[in-house]
């Protein structure tokens, strides 16, 4: 059966936001343009709108989105999550999921890690770390050592991710290959959807 229209986009560019959907629990509608940075804004408006007739996703206010249709509100681990899909967005660059010219797949995060994905057969780890979970960095380290000795070949980085620049100061020195990551909202009259100018990240070297 041949299809058209919207329900082609739903198809083929509701499966890959929903992919990510399924790992991150919730997103929002600027991050779906980062999904599919090939595709207009309106066009990914125009999926989006085809995954909640679905069914598939749930609006929460005006541009956050669930998978859970239960959940009403969204916590501080949902907002904490946002800020590691932003990384993860913006580190793939212009890769897409599922897409045969692109070495990038998600996969599943162990604690302390969020979001995993695997770019150019490197395994990335998204850590969301605040003041106080400094013990977060040393378990890292524990687990990396464990890693290499079990699997010597495995290519892991960390991005730690943090709320603000005040905070790396509490960060203790760990042996892991990692960066940091601070994610800043820009005001609204700043965002440009048409070069994708959505958020502002800074990465700090570990």
């Amino acid at each position: 059966m041949q299809r058209f229209g919207g329900q082609q986009y739903l198809m083929e560019n509701g499966a890959i936001i929903l992919n990510y959907a399924k790992q991150s629990g919730v997103l929002t509608k600027e991050q779906a343009y980062m999904m599919l940075p090939q595709k207009h804004y309106q066009t990914i408006d125009k999926v989006l709108n085809g995954l909640r007739v679905e069914r598939t996703l749930f609006l929460r206010g005006d541009r956050n989105y669930v998978i859970n249709p239960m959940k009403q509100q969204l916590s501080m681990e949902d907002y904490q999550m946002i800020k590691c899909l932003w990384v993860l967005l913006d580190l793939k660059g212009d890769a897409v999921l599922k897409d045969s010219n692109s070495n990038f797949w998600l996969t599943s995060a162990e604690k302390p890690a969020i979001l995993s994905y695997v770019k150019s057969n490197v395994l990335y780890k998204i850590v969301p770390v605040d003041r106080g979970e400094e013990i977060k960095l040393k378990a890292l380290e524990t687990a990396y050592k464990n890693e290499l000795e079990q699997y010597p070949e495995s290519k892991i980085k960390y991005i730690i991710v943090v709320p603000n620049i005040e905070t790396l100061e509490y960060m203790p020195e760990v042996d892991i290959p990692h960066i940091f990551a601070i994610v800043t909202d820009i005001p609204d009259e700043e965002i440009d959807y048409e070069t994708k100018k959505l958020i502002e990240i800074n990465y700090y070297e570990g």
